[in-house]
C-alpha cells in the first residue's frame, strides 16, 4: 500500500511539472534554459572618430560614459555621452568685417571646429555568458559644436557658429567577461552627423568610421 501511494505521488509530482512547463511559453527574451535577469551597467568609454579628407587630423578622440539596462540578457536600454578632446582644424573661405567696418575675404582661412553629444543607446547582446561574445548598439542622439577662427599664433579666435546637430552612431562589438562584474567591449561603427546648421562643414565630412572601447561595471 505504501509503495502505491508512493508512486502515485510520484506520478502526480511529475504531471504538475509537466502541465507547468507547457504553461510557460517561449518567447524571444525567455528561451528555455535561460533565466529571467535585468542587470544594470556603467562604465567609461574612449572613442576615436576618423574624419574627411579636409581635416588636418585623421582622427579625433573623445572620452565619455554611459549606463543602463540589460533586459533578460539580451536587450539594452541605455543613455551615453560623449565630449571631443582637442580641436579639428580644416581650412575653409571666411568672409566678414574688420575692426573699421570694412569687408574681408580670406579665401583660405584656417579654421576648427569641436563637439560633444549625447543620446539613447538601444541594443542587443548575442549570448551573453559566453566568455567572448557579439553585442549591437545603436547611440540616437544629439548635440552642440563650435565652429571658430584659428588666429595666426595659433590661438583661438572668433567663434562664427555654435550649432546643434543629429546624430545616429550604430556599432558592432566585440565583449569580453573580464570577471563576474567587470566587462570590456569594443568596436567599430559609423557616426552619421547632420551639417545642416553648420557653415563650413557639411553632413559627409562631419561623417566617419568610430573606433569605441569601453568598460562596463555591473552585476552579470
Amino acid at each position: 500500500m505504501r509503495m502505491k501511494n508512493l508512486w502515485f505521488s510520484m506520478l502526480l509530482v511529475a504531471f504538475c511539472q509537466a502541465v507547468a512547463a507547457q504553461e510557460t511559453p517561449q518567447t524571444l527574451l525567455n528561451m528555455a534554459g535561460e533565466e529571467k535577469m535585468s542587470t544594470f551597467y556603467w562604465g567609461p568609454e574612449f572613442k576615436l572618430h576618423f574624419h574627411g579628407r579636409r581635416m588636418e587630423q585623421f582622427a579625433s578622440p573623445l572620452i565619455g560614459g554611459k549606463m543602463g539596462l540589460i533586459i533578460n540578457r539580451k536587450l539594452i536600454l541605455g543613455v551615453g555621452g560623449w565630449g571631443k578632446v582637442g580641436r579639428t582644424t580644416f581650412y575653409g573661405r571666411c568672409v566678414g568685417h574688420d575692426d573699421d567696418g570694412q569687408l574681408v575675404d580670406i579665401p583660405n582661412q584656417k579654421m576648427a571646429y569641436g563637439y560633444g553629444y549625447g543620446g539613447l543607446i538601444l541594443g542587443y547582446v548575442h549570448q551573453s555568458n559566453k566568455a567572448i561574445h557579439f553585442t549591437f548598439t545603436s547611440v540616437f542622439g544629439g548635440g552642440t559644436c563650435n565652429e571658430f577662427i584659428i588666429e595666426a599664433d595659433g590661438d583661438h579666435g572668433t567663434t562664427f557658429n555654435s550649432p546643434g546637430f543629429f546624430l545616429i552612431e550604430p556599432t558592432l562589438n566585440v565583449e569580453i567577461n573580464l570577471t563576474a562584474r567587470l566587462r570590456m567591449e569594443a568596436g567599430v561603427g559609423y557616426r552619421w552627423m547632420s551639417g545642416n546648421r553648420f557653415r563650413q562643414l557639411s553632413t559627409s565630412e562631419l561623417s566617419g568610421f568610430t573606433v569605441p572601447i569601453a568598460l562596463k561595471i555591473g552585476k552579470y
